[in-house]
């Protein structure tokens, strides 16, 4: 399938299921689909097409604003996934198993979506994300370290976020930092580090 083919495909079998959730991809230039649980929590089920377009996985993960000075600007196609691997949806649950089911026909989609991405939404992707209700809830499962940082920082645990900040900033400026992402991701943990 061209990736075309499948965002149309995939909105409208996402949206059977996660309208029902609150969830809506109205903003999105693909079908990213995501719900605003508060000012500091959103929720993301992105189906993501494989290089080949033969194939997809699922990508469910919570976000948060406080995380990223970017977040407004790339809602909500470029959010990162603060969560990195362990984000993937397989019927066992989300995590590391990056569960690939079929799309090389349109009909392959619709018959993988009902058998098993279908269950597995409502199953295991529904119940993990309600359990995100706030920032802290969030910072346990943050994996990329500049997130988790940030994360740390936010809910008060210094003696872990400093560390894992004061990492990130050199990271970030050993970058081209003339990119406009990195610079304000780099201006941001500057900020935080101020007075530690």
């Amino acid at each position: 399938m061209t990736p075309k083919q499948f965002d149309k495909v995939a909105r409208q079998l996402f949206a059977d299921v996660l309208s029902a959730y609150g969830f809506s991809c109205e903003e999105s230039r693909f079908c990213t689909f995501y719900r605003q649980h508060s000012d500091e929590v959103f929720h993301f089920v992105l189906p993501d097409l494989g290089i080949c377009g033969t194939w997809f996985d699922v990508k469910v993960f919570p976000a948060s604003p406080l995380l990223d000075p970017l977040f407004k600007e790339q809602f909500p196609d470029d959010v990162g996934v603060p969560t990195d691997s362990f984000s993937y949806l397989s019927e066992r649950g989300i995590g590391l198993d990056q569960e690939k089911f079929n799309c090389k026909t349109e009909d392959n989609l619709r018959r993988r979506f009902e058998s098993s991405v279908r269950p597995a939404l409502e199953e295991r992707a529904i119940p993990y994300l309600d359990q995100f209700r706030s920032i802290d809830d969030i910072v346990p499962v943050l994996r990329n370290p500049m997130f988790r940082g940030i994360g740390l920082h936010c809910i008060g645990k210094m003696e872990e976020a400093i560390p894992l900040l004061q990492q990130q900033r050199e990271r970030l400026s050993l970058s081209d930092s003339d990119a406009p992402a990195i610079s304000a991701r780099l201006r941001f943990i500057e900020e935080l580090l101020e007075g530690h």
